[in-house]
């Protein structure tokens, strides 16, 4: 049994390259690749088909979100992340390529990243979250393994 004592996330360094891993957790230690515990914590959900299925403008629906400035396809506004003021227009939307930036705090990025953000939740996390809010099946998808390299 470990304590927990070690931090959070402890990195195992072996010639200037991250190695392994080291999360505790309720006195228990995960030991892995870097890879392999992105490819698990986000194993399971298709982005991509996510992405597809919902718009930005859905996700700053869902908030309640309302621009100050709509030009076309660019929204400009507060920003909902950092909460600034309504005269604000530091805030970016663009509707065509569902991608967000706001020039104050620094946040930009997709609908799901907006959503993570708004939430306050993983990545992971917040896709769930935005599919059952919109009644959306979680899209699947099977992540295969990928083959070790050998070592000589």
């Amino acid at each position: 049994m470990v304590s927990s004592i070690l931090p959070l996330d402890f990195l195992v360094l072996s010639r200037s390259r991250i190695v392994e891993k080291a999360v505790t957790c309720s006195s228990s230690l995960f030991l892995g690749s870097l890879s392999a515990r992105r490819q698990f914590a986000m194993a399971g959900i298709d982005f991509a088909l996510v992405r597809s299925k919902t718009s930005i403008a859905e996700v700053l629906g869902l908030v309640g979100y309302r621009p100050s400035e709509i030009t076309a396809d660019q929204w400009r506004g507060p920003c909902p992340i950092h909460g600034s003021s309504a005269k604000s227009r530091s805030f970016s939307v663009n509707t065509e390529r569902n991608l967000y930036q706001c020039f104050k705090c620094g946040s930009g990025g997709n609908q799901l990243d907006l959503w993570a953000a708004l939430t306050h939740h993983s990545l992971y996390e917040a896709t769930i979250d935005l599919c059952n809010r919109l009644h959306l099946d979680i899209p699947r998808k099977e992540i295969t393994p990928s083959p070790a390299k050998e070592q000589g």
